[in-house]
Parts: C-alpha cells; structure tokens; sequence
C-alpha cells in the first residue's frame, strides 16, 4: 500500500540517447533529424533489406493483407538488431547471428527439414550481411560516433562521470571486459 512499480519503454529511447550524444560530442545531426521527424530508424533497414523506399514499407505495414503486413514488420524488426547491436561497435558476424536470434528471436531465416545446420548458418550469415550492409549505409552519424570512440582509446567522460575503460576497475564491470562496448554503448544507455 502507497507504493507503486512503473515500468516504461520509451520509443526508441536509447537511439534517441545516443542521437543527442552525437549531436553533442560531433555536432552530427542527421540522425537526431530522423527521430525528430518520426522516421522509424528500423523500417528503414527493412525498407533496405526488401528492396523497396522507407514509404513502401510503412504502407506494407498498414496494410489490410495480413501475409503483407506481417512481411514488412519481419523486414522492419530486422532493423532492431543492427540498430542496437551495431551502434555498440558490434563487428563479429556469427555474433550478430547469434544477438538477433537470442536478444531479438530474428532467426533471419528458418531451417528446412532437410537443410543442414551448416547450410542454414551459411544463409543466416548471408541475410545478416545484408542487413549490415544496410544499416552502414543509413547510419552515417552512429558510425561516426564509433570511429569517435575508437580513436578516443576507449575513454570516455559523460555528464561529470569518467568512463576510463582501459582502468583495471573497469574490466567485467559492464560488458565483460569488453572495453569497446562498454565506450560505445554506456553513455547512451545510462542516459
């Protein structure tokens, strides 16, 4: 009694972190344009993805074709793996195979009932090449962003707090001693 648990998950909230980081640190603005229009940054990998323009895709996705509209919301949700994964300088193919299928359920395609696993690892790892290369071309900003981090050594201050990933103190504090990751990714998601 007199206490309550919220729970929230704001639209895009750590793109959106991560944007005003750019725009702060590198004075980028595209990305922060997109969100402050409404483009929703994972369709557009889709879009990519389908072969078709960002306004095909959300029409797709309205549409009153059940197998059409569940298509184009496949194609967009492959978005969400590059648009989190990538963003934190993710760069290992089988371990971005490996983060859509356990942190996102995007198995990037199904097995067939004679299909080896070999075979369906090889075209998972052919899908997840091209929704890559589909985000390196829509994410100018957030590569820009990991290039900055890269030649800053890994060290990062943000908001009065000193993020010195190559510090002892720091190793398998966040990201299990993954300092690049941890430089990329924890100024925006504590934010």
């Amino acid at each position: 009694p007199g206490t309550a648990l919220v729970s929230t998950d704001l639209k895009m909230g750590e793109l959106v972190g991560l944007a005003q980081i750019i725009v702060e640190r590198l004075g980028l603005t595209t990305m922060a344009t997109k969100l402050n229009t409404g483009v929703d940054m994972h369709a557009e990998i889709g879009a990519d993805v389908l072969g078709i323009t960002y306004g095909e895709i959300q029409a797709r996705r309205r549409s009153t074709d059940p197998g059409l509209a569940h298509a184009a919301e496949e194609a967009r949700d492959s978005g969400k793996p590059a648009n989190f994964g990538l963003n934190g300088g993710m760069t290992d193919l089988d371990t971005y195979v490996l983060y859509a299928r356990k942190s996102y359920g995007q198995l990037l395609c199904e097995q067939g009932p004679d299909e080896s696993n070999d075979a369906v690892h090889a075209r998972r790892r052919t899908k997840a090449i091209r929704i890559i290369d589909a985000w390196k071309r829509r994410a100018v900003d957030q590569q820009a962003w990991i290039e900055y981090v890269r030649r800053s050594g890994y060290r990062l201050g943000d908001r009065g707090m000193r993020y010195d990933m190559k510090h002892p103190g720091f190793v398998n504090l966040w990201r299990r001693g993954l300092s690049r990751t941890e430089a990329t990714n924890n100024p925006f998601q504590i934010v």
